[in-house]
């Protein structure tokens, strides 16, 4: 028996219809460098982990 994994076609990946445009803007983002830095976005994390919720 082979290796499944070794059988698997590279295919592009294909966001659902339903999330395309949130994706597109992603690559806009992302192409025009508006997109957060790891430490970035660790910090982001942090400050959102942090404060209280108010959805009760």
């Amino acid at each position: 028996m082979s290796d499944p994994s070794q059988q698997r076609e590279e295919r592009p990946l294909v966001p659902h219809p339903d999330d395309e445009a949130e994706v597109r803007a992603g690559f806009d983002e992302a192409e025009r460098g508006e997109v957060l830095s790891e430490s970035e976005s660790a910090e982001y994390l942090r400050r959102l982990l942090a404060e209280p919720t108010t959805n009760q």
